[in-house]
């Protein structure tokens, strides 16, 4: 990542203090472990091993007991996560969106209410009904249903699909490959044949909703399937019809939920991990990655396995089957008593 510019001015981006030389010129960003002289790099945790790394200027936090070299400057901040966040973002974006307006290969239903502020990119297709607030912005190959609501600021990127009647807050981002609103899984047995069950619902996504590429969240069978403000959802993953996830929840990549799946707020779940149908997870609850959940745990527990129980459970448990073999090799059987003479008296 390109920056050329001095320690000062990069000091002055992300709110750092300089320690060491302030006129020395960075040319890039990097990794601890690949940089060189003319290099950024940022380091998260101050126990990182840095013996081999050549950066010419490190951003570190607080508790880093790193100093300033004739050749290494120094800019200390409060928090280096967040600083590079604002590094990142002082350089732009990496690929640009589609320009303010209606694109000319754009289909917009005439009932559509699209708000002069959206930016429509190719090959977008808008239904009839549908509502696009201020600063919407759609990339090429979107699809937005019937009667969509979708707040200000929403930006759907390439081939996201937006199925009939669904509805997104303000600021929500969804990837590229999403899909919003297709059917619920439901089907009822008949004569050992699968007949589909009406999926007539909608889904609706809270303000700040951010759903990663390739992920579909299904709507419900006869009402809402509802993502609440400010969950993070990654790549991969699956929400099934009925579900209700809370707020400022956070899901993985391949994390699947079934139908009719309850998270409360905060809740927290590793990549590959599950629900099961119908079960509430409640409010802080962390499932660990891999981990499903069978049975409904209590409020702010930490999950592992399969079936999911607390951690510490867990760990005992994998323990005791790893020493297992060496207790099987080493068991005798217990010497048994002699069975009484059947004369003795």
């Amino acid at each position: 990542m390109k920056l050329d510019c001095t320690v000062t001015e990069l000091a002055a981006v992300i709110g750092g203090h300089v320690e060491g030389r302030a006129d020395r010129r960075v040319r890039s960003l990097a990794g601890p472990a690949q940089a060189g002289a003319h290099d950024l790099a940022v380091v998260f945790r101050p126990q990182t091993n840095l013996s081999a790394c050549a950066a010419g200027c490190l951003v570190v936090g607080p508790g880093s007991d790193q100093v300033a070299t004739a050749e290494r400057s120094l800019i200390r901040v409060d928090n280096p996560e967040a600083a590079l966040d604002q590094l990142a973002a002082s350089l732009g974006p990496t690929q640009s969106g589609p320009e303010q307006g209606i694109h000319p290969t754009a289909v917009v239903a005439d009932s559509a209410t699209v708000h002069e502020s959206a930016a429509i990119g190719a090959g977008v297709f808008v239904g009839e009904g549908a509502t696009l607030g201020e600063g919407v912005v759609l990339w090429p190959g979107v699809c937005v249903g019937d009667d969509v609501v979708m707040g200000p600021g929403c930006v759907l990127h390439f081939r996201v699909v937006v199925e009939a009647r669904c509805q997104l807050g303000a600021r929500v981002e969804l990837h590229a490959g999403v899909v919003v609103g297709a059917d619920g899984f439901g089907y009822r047995q008949e004569s050992g044949a699968h007949i589909k069950s009406p999926q007539v619902g909608w889904v609706e996504l809270g303000d700040d909703v951010e759903v990663g590429a390739n992920s579909t969240i299904d709507r419900g069978r006869l009402s809402a399937t509802r993502i609440g403000r400010g969950t993070k959802i990654d790549n991969g993953v699956h929400v099934a019809h009925n579900c209700q996830v809370g707020e400022d929840c956070a899901l993985a990549g391949q994390v699947a939920l079934a139908g009719g799946v309850t998270l409360g707020d905060g809740v927290l779940m590793g990549g590959r991990s599950g629900v099961s149908d119908g079960l509430t997870v409640p409010d802080g609850v962390v499932v660990g990655g891999c981990a499903v959940v069978f049975s409904e745990p209590a409020p702010g527990q930490y999950l592992l396995g399969i079936p999911a129980r607390p951690h510490r459970e867990w760990k005992r448990q994998v323990l005791s089957l790893a020493r297992l073999p060496a207790v099987i090799a080493n068991w005798k059987p217990r010497a048994t008593p002699s069975e009484p003479d059947s004369c003795d008296p």
